[in-house]
């Protein structure tokens, strides 16, 4: 960097010190013009990741069948850039080479200072998204009364409600599926999980390998949420509870801080999905979503920050289930990613099929359907947090989206050349339509997914064609 030029920059910063009430901090996104490289240095770092992914990684990738296995989008973040950064004593929380961004809490000055630096493209707020916390609506004690009768329990219903029960009946319960969870942390001590084949678990908050709670790091509650989520999927107790794809491999990552809210922020979940992406997931779900510094009309599927990751991770073979969102029912009530052009949205119905008030509403901004399926959000049964044997029953899309990904695990393990857009495809033309289906409150219904499977060999499941292909940001 020129002296002139830097010298102009201390200039700025010691203007912007001397007004009053200017200096206040946020968390951003800093994003960068390119990876600062050369077309050759470029090919030879491609090589060489190209040599370090994995078996299930590549294999997956190639199934896609789209462009380069390995390309620009997994080139690290430039270290000169990162390193630049904080020599001006700026923190970096995250790192993303899709988005070719890093995260850091910034001043007004000190956003002002980056904007002069011309490796710098934009700099973005970080989406943050608060909720309120799942309560349980009910509580059971263990269900050992049903012990020799009946091995579901307590998921009974909700799994036959989306034919999950058919496809186990045929041996499908995800063996060989390897599934990224999204959440807030995860506690694995409920007998539900003594079974669980957890492949990796990372901590993106603390930066750790503990995905549980932590004395004097997390609330009592932190790990809550995710582990009602996780069990509706992984959950094995025979006589008294199934998951969905409890024979499948799952990748828990902590992503997202909870407080006396659910605070979610977007730049935790990029790094998850893309390290759940390099650990060789078939699919990844989060019951998550960012809206606070988005608009509606920013909600056309290439806006978000969080929608484009998606974008990026299904062109590298990955499907992904996420929640609607439970601020319905006003149409446009969607939050990201759930408007992204290649994720499966997935909406709340009740027991008797009819869509929940809560679930968000489509359509996205650009005119777009959602929710894609629809599965039960409302007395969904699950593990109860902190609990050795209990289960109860909970409501939000937050429920219903891992019954979806269950559904998605079984049919990659039956169909294992499937691609994400098949998958996505297969789910919609098979799902039980109310009168009005395809609409912005049903999508395209509640799911089916023995019919799914089941879909006569003579039926055409195209890759679902976009009109508009996702933002490059180099």
């Amino acid at each position: 960097m020129k002296v002139t030029k830097l010298f102009k920059l201390i200039i700025i910063f010691i203007l912007l010190l001397s007004i009053k009430g200017i200096v206040y901090s946020a968390k951003y996104w800093i994003i960068f013009k390119d990876k600062g490289l050369s077309e050759k240095e470029k090919a030879k770092i491609k090589q060489e990741i190209l040599k370090k992914l994995s078996d299930k990684t590549l294999k997956r990738r190639m199934k896609k069948g789209k462009g380069e296995v390995v390309d620009d989008y997994d080139i690290p973040v430039n270290k000169k850039y990162i390193n630049y950064i904080k020599s001006l004593g700026i923190k970096i929380y995250a790192e993303s080479k899709w988005l070719n961004a890093v995260s850091a809490e910034l001043e007004n000055w000190e956003i002002e200072l980056l904007k002069g630096l011309k490796f710098i493209k934009e700099i973005k707020p970080v989406a943050v998204f608060k909720r309120k916390k799942l309560k349980p609506n009910k509580i059971f004690e263990k269900n050992t009364n049903r012990k020799s009768q009946d091995s579901y329990g307590f998921s009974r219903f909700q799994l036959e409600q989306i034919q999950i029960i058919n496809l186990h009946s045929m041996g499908y319960y995800g063996s060989g599926i390897r599934i990224g969870v999204l959440d807030t942390g995860f506690d694995l001590t409920h007998r539900a999980f003594q079974a669980i084949r957890v492949i990796a678990q990372h901590d993106f908050i603390n930066d750790d390998d503990i995905t549980a709670n932590e004395p004097g790091q997390d609330t009592p509650d932190q790990d809550n949420h995710g582990t009602l989520v996780l069990g509706t999927l992984a959950g094995y107790d025979p006589g008294n509870f199934l998951g969905s794809a409890f024979e499948a491999e799952y990748i828990l990552a902590k992503t997202e801080i909870v407080s006396e809210e659910i605070r979610i922020e977007e730049d935790y979940y990029v790094a998850g999905l893309e390290w759940c992406e390099e650990l060789g997931a078939d699919l990844v779900t989060s019951s998550l979503g960012y809206i606070d510094w988005y608009q509606y009309s920013d909600l056309d599927g290439n806006t978000a920050l969080v929608s484009r990751a998606c974008n990026i991770a299904y062109e590298k073979g990955l499907t992904i289930t996420t929640a609607m969102g439970n601020e319905g029912p006003s149409p446009g009530s969607l939050i990201a990613p759930a408007d992204a052009f290649y994720v499966i949205s997935v909406g709340a119905v009740n027991n008797q099929g009819e869509i929940a008030n809560f679930s968000s509403r489509g359509p996205t901004y650009d005119g777009r359907i959602k929710p894609d399926v629809l599965a039960l959000g409302v007395g969904t049964n699950s593990v109860k947090p902190h609990t050795y044997d209990i289960y109860a029953s909970y409501s939000g899309t937050s429920l219903a989206t891992p019954l979806v990904a269950g559904a998605v695990a079984l049919l990659l393990q039956a169909h294992p050349d499937w691609t994400p857009g098949q998958v996505k495809e297969a789910l919609r033309v098979s799902a039980k339509r109310t009168n009005s289906c395809p609409d912005n409150d049903y999508g395209w219904g509640l799911t089916q997914s023995f019919n799914a499977y089941n879909l006569p060999a003579s039926i055409h499941i195209a890759t679902i064609d976009f009109s508009v292909e996702p933002n490059k940001y180099y």
